[in-house]
């Protein structure tokens, strides 16, 4: 009788664990996931980990099989375990992009980025460039951040998953089967092997620039950092992440147009376009922002920002004090197992703390700023590293506010936190902290 399961491709598993080995020492994790049960084991190279499935074959079919993308020191699934790494994913989570790779494959050839891998995941493309040599965890989200950037540039027609910027990531181990929906095979589709190096890759990919820079270079007059930078901030109007930030840079594209008029005029359209697809005029951008605070005073500030008289640098200025005003009437909000996490010293556990719990309740439930949230972390993580040393990557922390702040990320509920993560080593601290 024929088995209903799908087979493991036993080549393509080989293949696709040399090249995420290479170059790496330390742990490997393989995670393997059917419904809310995971499964985690550790192995140290390419070969534990194909013998281990050869042995587990008829476990592993009907489940969804994961592998870390870079070693750990320890053996700990969290990105705090990892010094260096070299391997970089893009996931284009779309059928038509799977159906399209070979374009894909020869555009980036032309743009001067050949992959070292495209792999069918099932229901898309997993994208893999790879360093030949190991870098720290800054450069590395450095490059993580700006080949997300450039594909979201490059390839506007696929949905690009942004939440691939984690070191720690786990993707799907190429040549076993995707469970997700109905059983299908994954399998490397472009098998290049190119390495790069990170200087390379770094001169090559955008930079990603926040609205909190520009603010800065204006407020420094510094005209050569706005024009190095023109194309960045180009790609920041079009893509603005909140109401806040289409009012600040309707703000700074006014004060640009002073010293710098055509840019200022570019800056001006761009908004514009972005106002268009969102159905608003600046009038309503303006009730919006009243009913998200609920304060009459933001009238005025609006009122403030169209008057042709006043300097547009003391409106940007007014604007951050009266915004921050308005935050600090929210902040009185608390939630104490909250309170509690983010008052005490942690020894393990922190990226998961800040991504799941500090992150969210700072930005989304004490309206913190991005840079005021950030702030705050980092005085804590000075407290927690007291404890035992182990840096976390200061872009890692601003990468995840802005993305909280972004989606709008509420905090995990206490007991949910207890029932996810009750079986990670990593954060029995925090769970005997909360319970």
């Amino acid at each position: 009788m024929k088995s209903k399961y799908l087979n493991l491709n036993w080549r393509e598993i080989s293949q696709f664990l040399d090249f995420i080995t290479e170059g790496q020492n330390g742990y490997f994790e393989i995670r393997v996931i059917k419904g809310k049960v995971v499964d985690r084991k550790f192995f140290k190279n390419a070969d534990e980990m194909v013998e281990w499935i050869r042995k587990k074959e008829r476990f592993l079919v009907d489940k969804d099989v994961y592998v870390s993308l870079n070693a750990r020191r320890e053996m700990k699934g969290s990105a705090e375990a990892i010094e260096s790494a070299n391997n970089f994913f893009i996931d284009i989570d779309s059928e038509d992009a799977k159906n399209n790779y070979k374009k894909i494959y020869l555009k980036l050839q032309e743009l001067g980025l050949t992959p070292s891998l495209i792999c069918d995941s099932g229901h898309g493309l997993h994208i893999y460039y790879k360093t030949d040599e190991l870098i720290g965890s800054d450069e590395w989200l450095e490059i993580e951040e700006g080949l997300l950037l450039f594909f979201i540039q490059n390839f506007k027609e696929y949905k690009i998953d942004i939440q691939s910027k984690d070191i720690a990531r786990c993707p799907r181990l190429i040549g076993t089967i995707n469970n997700k929906e109905m059983p299908v095979p994954t399998k490397i589709l472009a098998p290049d092997f190119t390495t790069y190096r990170a200087k390379y890759l770094k001169n090559k990919l955008p930079k990603q620039i926040d609205i909190f820079q520009i603010e800065s270079a204006i407020r420094a007059k510094k005209l050569e950092w706005i024009i190095e930078n023109r194309g960045e901030i180009i790609e920041k109007f079009r893509n603005p992440e909140s109401i806040m930030d289409l009012v600040r840079l309707k703000l700074i594209s006014r004060y640009i147009y002073d010293f710098y008029p055509e840019l200022g005029l570019k800056l001006s359209a761009e908004l514009k376009k972005v106002l268009r697809k969102k159905k608003i005029d600046f009038n309503k951008l303006l009730k919006e922002f009243k009913e998200e605070f609920g304060h009459r005073k933001i009238i005025h500030l609006y009122r403030l920002a169209k008057q042709k008289d006043v300097p547009d640098i003391l409106k940007l200025d007014i604007f951050a004090e009266t915004y921050a005003k308005l935050k600090r009437k929210v902040r009185k909000k608390k939630i104490n197992w909250i309170e509690r996490v983010l008052s005490t010293p942690i020894s393990d556990g922190r990226k998961i703390a800040i991504w799941k719990i500090i992150g969210p309740y700072l930005i989304t439930v004490k309206k913190m700023g991005v840079e005021e949230a950030y702030e705050a972390i980092l005085n804590w993580v000075e407290e927690c590293m007291k404890l035992r040393y182990s840096r976390i990557s200061n872009s890692w922390i601003r990468s995840v506010l802005r993305g909280i702040e972004r989606k709008g990320i509420l905090p995990i509920s206490k007991e949910k936190f207890v029932e996810e993560y009750s079986n990670l080593e990593d954060v029995k601290e925090i769970i005997a902290l909360i319970t």
